[in-house]
């Protein structure tokens, strides 16, 4: 009895991929159902997290069939576990939709994948093997490249293949950072995606030739990384991510674990990045194993838990991107120039993001985001906080007197409470030597720190709070005050003196870093 080509679609799309292809070697009849272009395209998404018809080294361009593709993604990635390969890709794929509808800049940084040659150099270094997962990313992209690279000398050996088309980015591209980052002051932290053979290496020197605006970015860069490094490969580690800076730096051990090192002198803490998975180390010649089948590898410990939930953050509006000025070339009296004005993901928490509180005073709206500095907390009895103000006054908030069309900003006042009863009060004149005039208006463009005419006025600064014992209930601490405000300006007031409240923001040691 011959079965309808529906009844024979339908039975076929209960076999795996395998199966699939041996249906192939059958009849006719079965063998031509078995290469459907639908059936293989629900293949390539159940095995490999790809909806598209694409080979993995090549996923710009399109093939002819997704059996093609499916045979094109089994031939890449035969030493892995499928679903280790679907999940580093669909990881891949989210960070590139995300960008490229946010922040495209990013996706021009992004280097071609490397070998499983290269990954076996690479091991050979470091004397170790690299975990799954870690293994995985490198195959997709081999970290960025940004143009302050430029700026670095690379040690002897180390080929980062400099792509022969430049990214177009602005300045330096130094908030373009795949990881995110944040400023404060005139300093600013981002972290980028390493490459594999600077991972491996890690020694990085500046090149004495930098002009003065740049200098205040890669003073940190002058030296080599010396024992930092040598501590770092001694416990196994895997240099992943850091900024110019060089003052954060993200690093995977053997166990696949993420951790943070602080600034130079010693490892910091240690800062778990995310909570430890138990590792789950693939049996000598199992699928999975990586490269030829030999070695036993962990398959990524936390290192993907630590990414996803970076993805999370990005897709919900956790985090956003944020325009910011480069603080460093900015002098008294002095325009800044559109072109140092720097895009990047802003790790401060968004409106609506955990962490970030907002309330509003005679229509002055207070909005603050806090950030634990992880690089601040090295060698330190105290943690280090981060927290972003942004502050505007809004034109329809019920709460604005109609006749106060500005206002300007007199004296500040902070309470800082902690652990055991701490009690802190820091008052004092202004904010970072500013007294902002906020106007109602709608904002403009870009957000720019410091631009009193936007309609809105955003700065940064840091405080510090004692460590919380473990036995010690959470949150750790808290923060909050408020800002004096003159209806008009201080030199011709229109009205009463007036406080706009800061509302309260938690300082919580995190979950996870970034």
């Amino acid at each position: 009895m011959c079965l309808s080509d529906a009844v024979l679609d339908l039975a076929l799309g209960y076999l795996d991929s395998d199966s699939l292809v041996a249906c192939q070697a059958t009849c006719r009849a079965v063998g031509n159902a078995a290469q459907s272009d639908d059936l293989w395209r629900s293949k390539c998404l159940e095995d490999w997290g790809e909806e598209r018809r694409v080979r993995p080294e090549q996923r710009s361009e399109l093939v002819s069939t997704f059996l093609e593709s499916w045979r094109a993604w089994r031939r890449a990635f035969n030493s892995y576990h499928p679903a280790d390969v679907k999940r580093v890709a669909m990881w891949w794929a989210g960070v590139e939709a995300w960008m490229s509808r946010n922040l495209p800049e990013v996706l021009g940084t992004l280097n071609a994948g490397v070998s499983e040659q290269e990954l076996d150099t690479a091991e050979e270094a470091l004397g170790w093997p690299l975990p799954t997962h870690l293994r995985l990313l490198y195959r997709f992209h081999n970290g960025q490249w940004l143009p302050w690279d430029e700026k670095l000398i690379i040690p002897v050996g180390v080929d980062e293949g400099r792509p022969e088309v430049l990214p177009k980015v602005v300045g330096s591209g130094m908030s373009l950072g795949l990881l995110g980052g944040y400023c404060f002051y005139q300093r600013m932290t981002t972290s980028k995606l390493f490459s594999l053979q600077r991972g491996v290496v890690g020694g990085l020197v500046t090149d004495a030739s930098f002009d003065g605006d740049n200098r205040g970015y890669f003073e940190a860069c002058a030296n080599r990384w010396g024992t930092d490094l040598d501590t770092i490969r001694a416990r196994g580690g895997f240099l992943l991510a850091a900024g110019p800076q060089m003052m954060k730096r993200t690093w995977v051990g053997k166990d696949g674990n993420v951790r943070f090192d602080g600034k130079s002198g010693s490892l910091m803490g240690v800062f778990d990045a995310a909570p430890v998975v138990p590792p789950s180390p693939n049996p000598d010649g199992a699928p999975g194993s990586g490269a030829g089948n030999v070695k036993r590898r962990h398959r990524g410990g936390n290192l993907m838990t630590w990414l996803e939930e970076y993805l999370r953050r990005l897709q919900c509006g956790h985090y956003m991107v944020r325009s910011k000025w480069r603080e460093s070339i900015r002098r008294a009296g002095e325009a800044v120039p559109r072109s140092h004005l720097l895009r990047g993901v802003w790790l401060f928490p968004a409106e609506g993001g955990d962490g970030c509180v907002t309330d509003v005073t005679q229509g002055v709206e207070v909005q603050v985001s806090p950030a634990l500095a992880p690089e601040e907390c090295a060698d330190r009895s105290d943690l280090v906080w981060a927290y972003s103000v942004r502050m505007q006054l809004l034109r329809d908030h019920p709460s604005r007197p109609p006749a106060m069309s500005s206002c300007q900003l007199s004296t500040r006042h902070w309470e800082i409470d902690g652990p055991d009863g701490f009690h802190r009060e820091v008052s004092g004149d202004g904010v970072i030597g500013m007294h902002p005039t906020l106007r109602v208006a709608a904002p403009s463009a870009g957000d720019v720190r410091g631009e009193e005419n936007a309609g809105f006025f955003e700065y940064q600064s840091i405080t510090t709070l004692e460590r919380t014992p473990a036995d010690h209930p959470s949150p750790a601490g808290t923060m909050g005050g408020h800002f004096s405000f003159t209806p008009r300006d201080l030199n011709s007031p229109r009205g009463a003196q007036f406080n706009a409240r800061v509302p309260t923001f938690h300082l919580v040691e995190p979950t996870f870093l970034y």
